[in-house]
């Protein structure tokens, strides 16, 4: 998964408008990671990294899934919390949300996006494969009733 392209460049650690997990994590992709257009939901996943290097067992799991799924694309950013950096972009995120095991995702709507909404974290791949089908058939279901 490619790092989203920053779409609108005004946006910066000085930007009165940042989030407030932004302002204490410093971890760019929750001002640059985007809503996708088949979900109008953005998400971002952390995935831990061993001291040997290697992504966790339960992260592989879940790699394999997202991909057996379809659902590897929907994925807007994944970013790292490395087990021998306290400063990883991902350990900092894991600190800030409260969250202890590996994956993790955040999650946010377009309207959170636009209203300035902060990060919600889901912790199952379940629970995330869930709601993002749920959001690809009501998103096709408003596309179907406006024709």
């Amino acid at each position: 998964v490619d790092t989203p392209e920053v779409v609108d460049e005004s946006v910066s650690a000085t930007n009165s408008n940042s989030l407030d997990s932004f302002k204490k994590t410093q971890v760019e992709a929750l001002e640059t990671t985007f809503a996708h257009e088949e979900t109008d939901m953005a998400v971002i996943m952390i995935k831990k990294i061993m001291e040997d290097g290697s992504y966790c067992r339960k992260c592989k799991d879940v790699q394999n899934k997202l991909e057996k799924d379809g659902l590897e694309d929907k994925i807007g950013y994944v970013g790292v919390a490395d087990v021998s950096d306290p400063e990883s972009e991902g350990a900092r995120l894991a600190k800030h949300f409260g969250v202890v095991t590996a994956p993790f995702f955040l999650v946010r709507t377009l309207d959170e996006q636009e209203s300035g909404t902060e990060w919600k974290v889901v912790r199952s791949y379940l629970q995330l494969q869930k709601t993002l089908e749920k959001r690809m058939v009501e998103k096709l279901e408003r596309e179907q009733e406006s024709k």
